[in-house]
């Protein structure tokens, strides 16, 4: 009797290779997900929601930009927050609802200050700006936070770093690096004193640099 080497087909290998791929890389489709997982999970679709929210109720559309008055977008940059129309100069202007401050140079020029730095380059604190609509489940953090006076230090955070303005959100946060990428200062060789500096000088530039727009036809 003649035997037969039995020879399995591509198909039933490559049906094998994907079953044990699913079975490495997606674990969670055999194995049961913890309540922390799952809780994990749905506080992350909730934050991505809101963000999605945050972006739709902040999105400038053509027809606002026809209402507004002319800006040279070349200098200035135009964002949406809480219903409040912003043009900030590019000069400070990061990305998204977001300016940056140069130490020391900025804070030197603004409040007349000579701090100095032991880099040769400034460095930069990134003032971030939100809408506090959505602020609470799309970054995980709490309103109460940011405090009514701007630029006072904070009992719970120990810090200058949150305030209120025009009923949007202030955040800022600690430096980044310069133009190089590389060099840095760490927190802790900025004083008390030179936080709140960094802080007043934040609030200078929301209050004099970066203007509320309205619309005009």
């Amino acid at each position: 009797m003649m035997k037969f080497k039995y020879r399995p087909s591509a198909g039933f290998i490559v049906t094998l290779v994907m079953i044990g791929l699913l079975a490495k890389f997606n674990s969670d489709l055999f194995v049961p997900k913890t309540d922390l997982q799952i809780q994990r999970k749905v506080e992350s679709r909730l934050a991505y929601e809101a963000r999605q929210q945050e972006m739709q109720f902040n999105a400038i559309r053509d027809e606002d930009f026809w209402r507004l008055p002319k800006f040279d977008s070349k200098k200035d940059a135009m964002i949406k927050l809480n219903n409040k129309f912003l043009v900030i100069p590019r000069y400070y202007y990061g990305a998204g609802d977001m300016f940056t401050i140069a130490w020391p140079s900025d804070v030197n020029r603004l409040l007349h200050k000579q701090w100095k730095s032991r880099l040769k380059d400034d460095v930069y604190f990134r003032v971030f700006m939100y809408s506090p609509q959505y602020f609470e489940q799309a970054e995980h953090g709490k309103v109460s936070t940011f405090l009514d006076t701007p630029c006072t230090l904070s009992a719970e955070t120990k810090s200058y770093n949150r305030f209120k303005w025009k009923g949007i959100l202030i955040n800022i946060f600690d430096l980044n690096s310069g133009p190089d990428y590389t060099q840095t200062l760490s927190s802790s060789e900025i004083t008390l004193e030179q936080k709140k500096d960094v802080c007043l000088t934040a609030l200078k530039i929301l209050n004099d640099e970066i203007k509320e727009v309205h619309y005009v036809r």
